[in-house]
């Protein structure tokens, strides 16, 4: 048989075994890619411990701290005329700062990546060695000119050496996977703060000077809502929506604004079109509410309550009382000869 026939008959087996090298170069990538992207599951958890022996010793007092500013305030009523004085009373408390020694601990896990690492490199330094081992088992079978049969040790050669280099980095990615899952403690030194019981501040009760005031009379029609009303809300009466400058929120009857003085005081003109009424009308007491700007463009949360006297025609005299924000005053209409001091 010439060469070239030789040469013939190998030719499909060439074929075969180059796309069988680059099926396993396509393998190997996958794999090596997969394994050196392991997915590390970390979660840590904190706690202190406190330093025996020298707790009292490290222990250290913070300057106060604001815990809460409630209003008190005193206000006097005389026709449409209406004086209020603003008082400030916040609370704070004394910060202790405690040495402890803060203990994290962190856990990873690998979703046993690691295992598929170190088990798809042991099968690949094996079969690796197989190629090695038995070449002709990985060779094409040719016949030389004198009609034997022979194999050429390329492609195990070729073969062997992907494996093993699959073998080997697969095994690198396991060890390196390996030390990224390795759990953790770490300790550091730190103060656990700690608040006293609040009092009344440093400072002490001072008049709300040069603040905004909003007072809002509340409409009594609007506390007894119809309940068709409540089970198919509109958009204007949503208390989400927002209300232009100038137009009053539902179930406000009026909304005017001051501004307090130094020592706290403001006044405040009720408009002649709250006592149109009959001149046989009793004054009643109206609900309003009185907020305090925050001095930074908004209101403060707490929200002074107290009642007024309307229509204010109708009045015989003043009306007087305080109003305080650590107490919420269920305030309804009712007759003006039943009203006295509000505490």
């Amino acid at each position: 048989m010439s060469e070239s026939s030789l040469h013939k008959l190998g030719a499909p087996c060439r074929r075969e075994f180059e796309a069988a090298r680059s099926r396993a170069g396509i393998a190997a990538l996958v794999a090596v890619t997969t394994s050196a992207c392991a997915p590390i599951d970390v979660s840590s958890t904190v706690s202190h411990h406190p330093v025996d022996g020298r707790a009292g010793q490290l222990e250290q007092f913070g300057g106060e701290q604001l815990a809460t500013r409630d209003f008190q305030a005193r206000y006097l009523q005389m026709g449409a005329n209406l004086l209020v004085e603003i008082e400030a009373r916040p609370s704070c408390v004394v910060a202790r700062h405690r040495p402890v020694v803060r203990v994290e601990t962190i856990t990873r896990t690998s979703r046993g990546f690691v295992a598929w690492d170190f088990a798809l490199g042991a099968l690949s330094g094996g079969f690796a060695s197989l190629a090695f081992a038995r070449p002709q088992s990985f060779s094409p079978p040719l016949i030389d000119g004198q009609g034997r049969v022979v194999h050429d040790p390329a492609p195990a050669l070729i073969i062997g050496g992907v494996f093993a280099g699959l073998g080997a980095i697969l095994l690198t990615a396991g060890v390196i996977n390996a030390v990224r899952a390795t759990d953790e403690t770490r300790y550091a030194d730190a103060y656990e703060v700690e608040l006293g019981a609040p009092k009344t501040c440093a400072e002490g009760n001072h008049p709300v000077a040069s603040r905004g005031l909003r007072l809002r009379l509340l409409d009594p029609e609007s506390s007894d809502p119809d309940p068709e009303s409540e089970s198919s809300p509109s958009p204007e009466s949503s208390p989400e929506s927002e209300f232009s400058p100038g137009t009053t929120p539902p179930g406000v009857s009026l909304e005017l604004e001051a501004q307090t003085d130094a020592s706290g005081r403001a006044r405040f003109r009720l408009p002649l079109s709250l006592s149109n009424a009959s001149p046989r009308a009793l004054p009643r007491a109206t609900p309003a509410t009185l907020e305090v700007a925050d001095g930074h463009g908004g209101w403060e949360p707490q929200i002074l309550m107290f009642s007024l006297v309307l229509p204010w025609t109708q009045m015989q005299g003043a009306h007087t009382g305080s109003a305080n924000t650590r107490e919420v005053l269920e305030l309804t209409p009712g007759p003006a000869l039943d009203l006295g001091p509000t505490q």
